[in-house]
């Protein structure tokens, strides 16, 4: 997931900005993956090579966590196709008000939805209106189709790889 550097160094972080331009992931994840190595084979070198990995990869953003709600005993109950498929509707759904609140999903992984956004103001902004639509959808639905969920927001410095979590 998201890799924390836990020191007050914040000197090496710098704003995400969206749209900002990123080198393709799997170029900047084996540039992550080299750096990560020097740092434990040069032990001598690691402030200098810590830096480095902060210049490069460390953003000031807000993560947005979505996770679905009765996943476990839904499955049991309906079966896991019935719950991909609620998974695959909660997506479809949140999806566009992420990305109207300048957010974009990270990734979409089992019944969670992660999203990275420029600031807290946005973020809350989409979850309110998440929680909206969801509502809204729920009440055409009978119980065995609705879909809920958790959200959670943190903010703070993280590790970005290209477009990807670290």
């Amino acid at each position: 997931m998201w890799l924390r550097d836990g020191s007050a160094d914040d000197e090496n972080c710098h704003n995400y900005t969206e749209g900002e331009p990123v080198s393709e992931p799997t170029t900047e994840r084996a540039h992550l993956q080299s750096m990560l190595r020097d740092y434990n084979e040069y032990p001598e070198r690691r402030a200098e090579t810590l830096a480095a990995i902060h210049e490069r990869f460390t953003r000031t953003v807000a993560i947005l966590v979505l996770d679905s709600t009765g996943f476990t005993r839904t499955t049991q109950t309906m079966g896991i196709v019935h719950v991909l498929a609620l998974v695959e509707r909660l997506v479809r759904t949140v999806s566009p008000l992420i990305e109207a609140y300048g957010g974009r999903v990270l990734k979409a992984e089992a019944d969670n939805v992660y999203a990275v956004f420029p600031n807290v103001d946005e973020a809350v902004r989409a979850a309110v209106q998440m929680h909206s639509a969801l509502r809204v959808a729920n009440e055409l639905l009978p119980a065995n189709e609705e879909i809920a969920g958790s959200m959670g927001i943190g903010y703070g410095p993280v590790l970005m790889v290209g477009n990807e979590d670290a």
